[in-house]
């Protein structure tokens, strides 16, 4: 059973069946706390095979990145206060739906995460990109570091990372970082355009195309189907259906 979202996050279900995710704190430029991260990683378990839309309230920011007031309530001593960070973008990455990032604003630190977890990211000219580890004395998880040079090139990661500048997303798509840029008056009709198409296509070679893109970003190097006895199942039973649908009269 799906829990309610908490404050800060909204969930909206289409007729369609395309799932809404919105940061909804725009008067604190949409940061996401530990419940909100929380809230993330469970839903992503319930999924389905659904098309995840996930965006930011506002034309100003997407997301802030990560709650500092939760941050400076954390007890003293040793913790990892970011790992609702990490479990939220390893279930999102593992999630049995297609996730888009509709960025149609700013993105910081813990949102740069987030939306470069999805599979697709559609994002407004003019937006930038930070993450302000070092400003704020923060050293990033390994993880986190290897994810994001991985999906943006060592390039963009540094930048960000180690040189902490504020990134124009037209870098990002130069870099072939970002699926598509679009005038902000064309972001969302874009990004139903893509939910839509996805709709329509066969969710299990959907879905196996997908995995496959995952794996590569992940870094797997084996290109052997034989491998994933998953994979190999997936791609027997989607040209069964595929046969059948070439024999129709």
């Amino acid at each position: 059973m799906t829990t309610a979202p908490p404050a800060g996050i909204a969930e909206a279900v289409a007729p369609s069946g395309v799932i809404r995710w919105q940061l909804c704190d725009p008067a604190r430029r949409n940061p996401v706390s530990p419940a909100i991260l929380d809230w993330i990683a469970s839903r992503c378990q319930t999924l389905a095979g659904e098309i995840v839309i996930l965006s930011g309230m506002g034309d100003d920011v997407f997301c802030a990145g990560f709650d500092l007031d939760a941050l400076a309530a954390e007890p003293d001593g040793f913790a990892e206060p970011d790992a609702p960070l990490a479990n939220a973008v390893d279930a999102m990455a593992a999630a049995n739906a297609t996730l888009i990032a509709a960025i149609g604003g700013h993105v910081v630190g813990a949102g740069t995460e987030l939306a470069w977890a999805c599979d697709v990211q559609v994002a407004c000219r003019g937006v930038t990109v930070a993450i302000p580890a070092a400003r704020l004395g923060v050293v990033y998880r390994r993880s986190g570091v290897i994810r994001l040079h991985r999906a943006l090139g060592h390039g963009l990661a540094t930048r960000l990372l180690l040189l902490g500048e504020r990134v124009p997303i037209e870098d990002f798509a130069a870099a072939r970082a970002v699926t598509v840029l679009v005038d902000r008056e064309a972001l969302t009709p874009t990004v139903d355009a893509i939910a839509a198409g996805l709709g329509h296509g066969d969710p299990l070679a959907h879905a196996g195309n997908r995995e496959s893109l995952r794996a590569a970003l992940r870094g797997a190097t084996d290109p052997a189907d034989g491998a994933d006895p998953a994979h190999v199942e997936r791609r027997r039973e989607a040209f069964a259906r595929a046969r059948a649908r070439l024999r129709k009269p």
